[in-house]
């Protein structure tokens, strides 16, 4: 899958040196809360501001969800960004989804979610 940038945040998250998975990935925050280890990897969140916008970026690692179509996982935000998205298509308000990317090695997922605060 292709990285997605939401067209009416990218100026600002490359203003601020953001718009890449690997920005946001090194970015040093502290987490909202603790992580979930479950899954055999773990998943993060965190409260970022960038001026007078607020996000939660989510980051996680190994954190993956089997089934009969990914028999061997996908990072859960995978799901996650497909559902914000669908919801969307169908008129049913949902969370904004500002980025999604997603990155394998040969030991390990990575996954990056970036949705706009709803406060």
């Amino acid at each position: 899958m292709k990285d997605f940038i939401a067209a009416q945040e990218r100026a600002l998250l490359e203003q601020h040196g953001l718009a890449s998975f690997e920005a946001l990935w090194a970015l040093r925050l502290e987490a909202v809360d603790e992580p979930n280890t479950e899954r055999g990897g773990w998943s993060s969140v965190y409260r970022l501001e960038l001026g007078d916008s607020a996000f939660y970026l989510k980051r996680q690692s190994n954190h993956l969800r089997r089934s009969l179509r990914q028999p061997f996982g996908e990072p859960t935000f995978a799901r996650e960004f497909r559902n914000i998205r669908r919801y969307g298509e169908l008129g049913i308000p949902a969370l904004q989804a500002v980025f999604f990317a997603q990155r394998r090695a040969p030991d390990e997922r990575r996954a990056v979610l970036l949705t706009r605060a709803l406060d």
